[in-house]
């Protein structure tokens, strides 16, 4: 009887034993997977929920950096275009300027050539207007000699002007006259033909009509310029 009772009694203690052991095991994987330090620290499960719920309103930041950015890049992309347009029409600008410069420099360059060869010629004319003038102012007193041969013409000089029936030099010019050639200083005196009728010789002393026909129509040769017997003592 005692016998069966221990052996009872044992069966069940070993029972009980594997049961709690099963419990035990059981735990031990429960602890394995979450140590109880962890379970029992609210705090740093309040502290990590806490960042859980920055890391999402950064990211919500983030997301919305990200569309600001997209959208700038798409302005960006569009100002781009746009100012590839511009230097690409400033480039053709460019070229067109740089064309016209070439042009108008070729051109200033022919004109420079031409208004060297305008004054080249224009001096040769003023020297032939010159040599002219004094050729026609030869021949005129020698035909003045031949039709009074006793009239003094050494007065007469064609750069001089008749003033109050005197014949004096003009008035020297505000510009230095000196830098202007004999033709320019011909072409720029008065005209002899607007002078007093006192400077016209004597009906004995006047030329005849035909001189006049044979005398130049140069303001130098113009016979009105003649002095008359008040103002050539020789005359008389």
């Amino acid at each position: 009887m005692d016998d069966i009772f221990v052996q009872n009694h044992l069966q069940i203690m070993i029972w009980k034993s594997v049961r709690a052991a099963g419990v035990c095991t059981k735990f031990l994987d429960i602890l394995d997977k979450t140590p109880l330090s962890s379970l029992c620290s609210t705090q740093k499960v309040e502290k990590l929920e806490g960042r859980i719920v920055l890391y999402q309103e950064e990211e919500k930041r983030l997301q919305g950096e990200v569309t600001w950015l997209k959208e700038e890049r798409s302005q960006l992309q569009k100002r781009k275009k746009k100012l590839m347009a511009q230097c690409a029409m400033a480039e053709g600008l460019k070229e067109k300027a740089e064309q016209n410069y070439v042009r108008v420099f070729t051109e200033n360059i022919d004109l420079q050539r031409e208004l060297e060869k305008g004054r080249e010629a224009y001096q040769d004319l003023e020297d032939s207007v010159a040599e002219s003038s004094e050729k026609a102012w030869r021949i005129f007193k020698e035909q003045v000699k031949v039709i009074a041969p006793d009239l003094d013409l050494s007065a007469l000089d064609p750069d001089k002007i008749v003033v109050n029936g005197a014949i004096v030099s003009p008035p020297r010019p505000e510009m230095d006259s000196e830098l202007k050639t004999r033709g320019q200083r011909l072409i720029e005196s008065p005209p002899r033909e607007d002078q007093q009728e006192g400077s016209q010789p004597t009906s004995s002393d006047a030329p005849t009509p035909a001189a006049e026909e044979t005398a130049p129509s140069s303001p130098a040769a113009d016979p009105t310029s003649l002095p008359t017997d008040d103002s050539n003592p020789s005359s008389n």
